[in-house]
């Protein structure tokens, strides 16, 4: 969603986005950080003290999304986010589809299951030093209940995209906001922190809600901070206000200043203990704001464009440098890059680590430490880095050579011929993703070509059928396949949120 009026289409692609995109995760090498660069050793001060990942946990699509991880899996990611000196885990469930407290009988025990796992990531995350952030939205509920409920619908882009979320300003809406929430407080009672979510999904614009914007919101802020440190005195509370800029431009009224200050008089001394969440990179973001008013701030680097199911690795290591050093020089509390796609894109996630903890080192080097996590050989990693580079020179400006995308594939492929058979299964994903970038980037080259999209198209499909990782995707394949072309043509600097 950009600043103006958000589309029906785009809160659909959006949707889509967010409920199939995400792909296999294999185990990754656990000796290859004594290879990093001198700049990440431990005992150097981070440029920004807290440095979070932010897992958004879609619906399940096996064998791509966490439900089904194992706890090798598990571990083997948790253990790349420690060795990225991550110290912050923060995780969002969907309440609409994964809440156990109303589900369709069917995903009872599945939705039971994935609190079970998610209760038991903290711990282990807490093992390697993080703390962990659980995120909820008030608004937003189980869509059983809401489907009950049509009276309190909220009137809102979301809702009409099929998210189910409630109207604030409706007294009936918050017996049904309070149960949800206290269930899943609840489960997750031991988390370190909490962070409330107004948007994305969630809130209302009806005429109700416009009268007083912040209102509602200073509310929830009210009743849900409470009922958090009922189930956890000592634990952290955050409020996000992303992206609450967009919904201003939007209506032509701000509101999120104003949120801010009635925020400040209603909690008093209180307020410096809340962190604000909002994004890095917009320019009207709240987080100046915050931090003059004393709160803490965690800036939200998004980096990705959420409304494509663009789901392979797109490395981007000017432009995590570059965010990394301004949120350094800004003075905020913390950071957390957002995490949809935790397989095919942990190699990303464990390059923002890196530029979180000294965004000065060269892109270069965080190839290399990157590269030296994830094949655990030097050999295979000093072959592997310029492919990653090259990887995001091709994705980068638009308008890809197909002569780049096959070098490109074959440069990862030899990079990582001398591996074990183990190991190549385990980076299964890498080479796939070049075949999969390969078909698309040929795609860019015939856009007025209707026969020969059709063939890349179901070329597309059958190359990711082909992949243990993305087989499950691959169903979708045809379907995003000319948006995914318009979108590698266009680059990542064009579709960038």
């Amino acid at each position: 969603m950009t600043p103006g009026r958000p589309s029906r289409r785009r809160f659909l692609r959006r949707s889509f986005a967010a409920l199939g995109g995400v792909v296999a995760l294999g185990r990754f090498g656990r000796g290859a950080e004594a290879e990093q660069p001198d700049a990440f050793v431990v005992g150097q001060k981070p440029a920004i003290g807290e440095r979070g990942v932010y897992l958004n946990i879609p619906a399940p699509l096996h064998p791509l999304t966490v439900h089904d991880w194992d706890d090798a899996r598990w571990s083997g990611y948790l253990d790349t986010l420690a060795a990225g000196r991550i110290n912050r885990l923060y995780f969002y469930l969907w309440q609409g589809s994964h809440s156990d407290f109303a589900c369709a009988p069917e995903h009872r025990d599945r939705n039971r299951r994935l609190h079970e796992r998610m209760r038991w990531v903290i711990g282990e995350a807490r093992q390697r030093g993080m703390k962990v952030v659980f995120l909820f939205c008030p608004t937003y509920i189980p869509r059983v209940l809401w489907q009950q409920h049509r009276a309190l619908h909220a009137d809102i882009e979301y809702v009409r995209a099929g998210f189910p979320c409630i109207c604030p300003s409706q007294p009936k809406s918050w017996p049904l906001m309070r149960k949800v929430c206290d269930h899943e407080l609840e489960w997750f009672k031991d988390a370190d922190g909490f962070q409330l979510c107004f948007y994305d999904p969630g809130g209302c614009m009806c005429a109700q809600c416009r009268r007083d914007l912040a209102a509602p919101l200073l509310r929830q802020v009210d009743e849900f901070s409470r009922i958090a440190w009922q189930k956890n005195p000592q634990a952290e509370f955050q409020v996000s206000l992303w992206p609450i800029w967009a919904w201003e431009s939007h209506l032509n009224r701000p509101y999120g200043v104003e949120l801010l200050d009635r925020m400040k008089a209603h909690f008093g001394a209180k307020h410096g203990q809340i962190a604000i969440a909002d994004s890095a990179d917009h320019p009207r973001s709240f987080l100046g704001a915050a931090k003059t008013l004393g709160f803490q701030t965690q800036a939200f680097v998004f980096s990705t464009d959420v409304e494509s199911p663009f789901v392979f690795l797109n490395p981007q290591f000017a432009y995590l440098r570059r965010t990394a050093a301004r949120i350094a020089a800004e003075g905020h509390t913390g950071a957390f890059v957002h995490s949809l796609l935790p397989g095919s894109k942990a190699l990303g996630t464990f390059v923002a680590a890196l530029a979180l903890w000294n965004p000065e080192v060269p892109a270069d080097e965080l190839a290399r430490a990157a590269a030296l996590r994830f094949t655990d050989d030097p050999s295979a990693a000093r072959k592997l880095v310029p492919a990653l580079l090259a990887w995001e020179s091709l994705l980068l400006n638009g308008n890809p050579k197909p002569d780049d995308a096959i070098a490109l594939r074959r440069n990862v492929e030899q990079a990582l011929a001398s591996l074990s058979d183990a190991r190549r299964q385990e980076l299964e994903w890498l080479p796939a993703t070049t075949r999969a970038i390969e078909v698309l980037v040929e795609g860019t080259a015939v856009p007025d070509d209707a026969l020969r999209q059709k063939q890349l198209a179901a070329r597309f499909r059958t190359t990711l059928a082909a992949s243990p990782t993305f087989k499950s995707f691959a169903p979708q394949a045809e379907v995003v396949f000319p948006h995914l072309v318009r979108m590698v043509d266009r680059g990542w600097k064009a579709a960038h949120f």
